[in-house]
């Protein structure tokens, strides 16, 4: 059985060196004991389910570039598809930044609060200046860089910070970039931006072509995507990625299968038989079908102004009434 997923996602471990006070992984727990991904579990993955990946990111529940086996992982993706990205943020070790550069990997680069404040809120101390050292070091060395800042209700003047740090270097010459994204409510609406903060950001945005606004509904407003799935999908489909053909799937460490990196709802999961890793294609294949044709629309997406391009995220149906889609207060 063949799969035509264009993007993977691969959660590479557990272990985190921060304790950022908005996380929702760690909210509700004092440890998660790390957990890596195995190296021959990745290229099982990629042999099932990755024969047409065009790219692939590291990302997870941690911070990836703390798996011991990170650079093995790279070089693996590296001679199976073009484009390789990690998610990260902080101090990243001249050594491995030398390798991100040699292999060509896309660095998304977190950073959510601007100056100081970054020390308090992510609970540690000298963060501010490890991130703009160790941004320094990537745009020194010629890395492909994307500043990911996650807006929510208290950072906004510092999401607004950013982006004009980003700008200035932009108009310096550095290939970078930033992406926006509203805090997801798994477990904590406080955090939630407002409609106001998200529709002023999001005009920002859409004004400036060196950035634009990424969330689990980014499709319905970001051009260069939505003309690219209508060429991919009939034109009644939803655009929503997850789990679908020239779409995304996601692995975890322990093998579960994710239709999104933003969702909850396995579709499957990786068993070890004889040393090597197997799963059921068939059943993966059978969760994959009733995920996209069970998962309801919100009757808020059959009203909105986007409705002829989104027609409504799968994500926001497993997170509950806590995620209200921006969108249709937006533009309504």
């Amino acid at each position: 059985m063949v799969f035509n997923f264009v993007r993977g996602y691969v959660y590479v471990t557990s272990a985190c060196n921060y304790r950022c006070s908005h996380c929702f992984i760690r909210s509700d727990k004092k440890y998660i004991k790390p957990e890596e991904i195995d190296i021959e579990l990745v290229r099982q993955f990629i042999d099932d389910f990755g024969s047409n990946f065009k790219s692939i990111n590291f990302t997870g529940e941690g911070n990836p570039i703390l798996a011991r086996n990170i650079k093995d992982i790279i070089r693996l993706s590296k001679m199976r598809v073009d484009t390789v990205s990690i998610n990260t943020r902080g101090y990243i070790n001249p050594d491995l930044l030398d390798y991100f550069k040699i292999m060509g990997v896309i660095v998304y680069y977190s950073i959510d609060w601007y100056g100081e404040k970054a020390d308090s809120e992510m609970r540690y101390d000298g963060l501010w200046e490890q991130q703009i050292n160790t941004l320094k070091e990537m745009l020194k060395r010629k890395i492909r860089v994307a500043v990911r800042s996650t807006i929510m209700r208290d950072n906004f003047g510092d999401v607004l910070q950013l982006i004009r740090m980003v700008e200035n270097l932009r108009l310096r010459g550095h290939d970078i970039v930033i992406e926006i994204m509203p805090y997801l409510p798994y477990n904590n609406t406080n955090n939630t931006p407002t409609i106001d903060q998200i529709k002023l950001i999001t005009t920002i945005c859409l004004n400036k072509d060196f950035t634009r606004l990424l969330t689990p509904w980014w499709t319905c407003i970001y051009p260069y995507f939505r003309d690219k799935a209508s060429k991919w999908w009939h034109k009644h489909d939803r655009i929503c990625e997850a789990g679908r053909e020239y779409g995304r799937i996601a692995i975890k460490q322990d093998g579960t299968i994710l239709p999104c990196p933003f969702e909850t709802r396995p579709v499957g999961k990786y068993i070890r038989q004889y040393g090597s890793y197997y799963i059921d294609k068939t059943k993966v294949k059978i969760e994959l079908d009733r995920y996209l044709n069970e998962t309801r629309v919100d009757e808020k997406c059959e009203k909105c102004t986007f409705g002829s391009i989104c027609k409504g995220c799968r994500v926001i149906d497993s997170i509950g009434e806590k995620q209200i889609c921006p969108i249709p207060e937006m533009w309504r």
